[in-house]
């Protein structure tokens, strides 16, 4: 468990709220890929369901987080940018939990090739996330964080190529249009998904920069 109060001043610890989003967004991850690669459609429902008990715990954090927020004289980092991590997290979250809704709700027959390799990439985006929210309190250091962040940048390169190429051969096999339909919408989802680690990586820059 996280202590969010610091014993010493009494104060509410954001840097272990945004931490522990960013374990909750790679566990809702894990339940994705794993679902994605042994995939049986008639499991997705349930599957879904822990994704939302996941984001109801998100979400009371977040309440708690911001109620201290509102009376918090002086937080560590400007009070904006504060909220707008907890936003930002808040989108990759809700993105990952979509992702898996809607192949749910589309009723999709079989996971594409391509559709796999982007589910490890964006677990991989995951990781490299929790480990730039655990270094982010030590802003005023910001090399590591740079670097972490570079990283991620260069997974999500790989993911728009991996998109390209997924939804470039969906319709190159010129299938039915509606399961044509059906597979864009979920590639744009995991497009959406990447992009959401990008805001994230992003708003830590900002950060990076207001405070050095």
């Amino acid at each position: 468990m996280f202590n969010f109060f610091n014993k010493e001043k009494n104060k509410y610890n954001y840097f272990s709220y945004f931490e522990e989003i960013a374990i909750l967004i790679s566990e809702s991850t894990e339940i994705v890929l794993r679902s994605l690669k042994n995939y049986e459609l008639s499991l997705l429902e349930e599957e879904g369901k822990k994704i939302y008990e996941i984001e109801s715990v998100a979400d009371k954090k977040k309440k708690q987080m911001m109620n201290y927020l509102y009376k918090d004289f002086l937080p560590p980092i400007e009070r904006e940018d504060i909220i707008n991590l907890a936003h930002v997290l808040d989108i990759a979250l809700n993105n990952i939990k979509e992702l898996l809704i809607q192949v749910d709700m589309y009723q999709i027959k079989s996971i594409y090739p391509h559709m796999i390799l982007l589910i490890e990439l964006i677990e991989k985006i995951s990781l490299k996330s929790l480990n730039i929210i655990k270094e982010l309190e030590n802003f005023k250091k910001p090399e590591k964080l740079m670097i972490l962040n570079k990283e991620i940048i260069k997974l999500e390169n790989q993911g728009e190529i991996i998109y390209y190429q997924g939804v470039k051969k969906l319709h190159m096999e010129k299938k039915d249009s509606l399961e044509n339909y059906k597979y864009s919408r979920i590639y744009d989802l995991f497009k959406k998904s990447i992009n959401s680690f990008e805001n994230i990586g992003n708003v830590i820059e900002i950060i990076i920069l207001k405070n050095t």
